[in-house]
């Protein structure tokens, strides 16, 4: 019965979202935003992302001014505008990046720290922050780029009235370690 009731609670919630979804094609919900009027949904969804991408990257260390840059260009992209292409390009270079050229390097990473012991259990996550994935700053500069592109993207297609500035600096300030006590307030 339980469940009957929950399925049905997330039935009306979603009905209700979807109803109440007053998006139209060609209307864009991204604003760039007032830097005198904080908007903190758009702060702490970008503070937020960037928090858990550090967290649980911490081998990839992204170049975030440019990662934002990018993520704000693609974010603002007037409506009429057709970037699929460049945002399939960005994808692209991320899935590449991450389903197989970061796994091929943390393999070796693991190997070379098991040395003759194939069994020997390592804890990658003592090991990750210490490491740097990227062979070189073009490298870096590629897949910050493409991060930021794909995530200003995938925002700027859901439904979120989001401003850009206030998203932007909640990426950035999300990317210091010294606000992690800040992520678990505003995860509260």
């Amino acid at each position: 019965m339980k469940r009957v009731i929950c399925a049905a609670i997330i039935g009306l919630c979603a009905s209700a979202m979807i109803a109440c979804d007053d998006t139209t094609k060609g209307v864009s919900r991204i604003s760039v935003g007032d830097k005198s009027k904080m908007d903190s949904l758009s702060y702490c969804v970008g503070f937020i992302n960037s928090v858990q991408f550090c967290n649980g990257m911490a081998d990839v260390k992204l170049d975030w001014n440019l990662a934002a840059e990018a993520c704000k260009e693609a974010l603002l992209i007037p409506t009429d505008k057709d970037d699929k292409d460049i945002y399939e390009k960005a994808s692209s270079t991320s899935v590449i990046f991450f389903d197989s050229v970061r796994i091929k390097r943390l393999t070796q990473v693991r190997k070379d720290l098991q040395g003759d012991d194939p069994n020997k259990t390592i804890d990658m996550g003592t090991v990750l922050p210490k490491i740097d994935i990227f062979e070189s700053a073009e490298e870096r500069e590629k897949i910050s780029w493409a991060i930021g592109y794909d995530m200003g993207y995938n925002f700027r297609i859901m439904p979120y009235n989001l401003q850009a500035h206030w998203f932007i600096k909640g990426l950035l300030d999300g990317t210091n370690p010294a606000n992690n006590a800040l992520a678990l307030q505003i995860q509260a």
